[in-house]
């Protein structure tokens, strides 16, 4: 099943005959949220989790009763294994958690 996603701005409903056009808009219409960034990269796991419908902290070090394992401060990869993917024509570094997340999801948007 899809999932949509709904963006405000001041002017109303992104899409609304208010907020139809303009930088912001169009910086949106290209977003590929494969290059998302965060302060820390279990953040950026938990958070592809989330947006793909995984399990939130699958990937991500846990204690014995199953919440995220925080060590000094931070959250850690259960899996830090990464493959070279190719991005925007470019070939990088991904985590393969990642990749299969994006790989999976790319499949099921495909077959809608």
């Amino acid at each position: 099943s899809k999932k949509s996603l709904s963006l405000y701005t001041p002017s109303g409903r992104v899409g609304s005959k208010h907020a139809s056009s303009g930088p912001l808009l169009e910086a949106v219409k290209s977003w590929d949220i494969r290059e998302t960034q965060t302060s820390q990269q279990p953040d950026r796991r938990q958070i592809f989790n989330r947006i793909a419908g995984a399990p939130e902290l699958e990937g991500l070090c846990k204690t014995a009763d199953g919440s995220a394992l925080v060590q000094n401060g931070f959250k850690g990869l259960e899996d830090t294994q990464q493959i070279e993917i190719l991005s925007r024509g470019l070939h990088k570094m991904e985590y393969k958690h990642e990749a299969d997340i994006f790989e999976k999801n790319t499949r099921q948007s495909s077959r809608s």
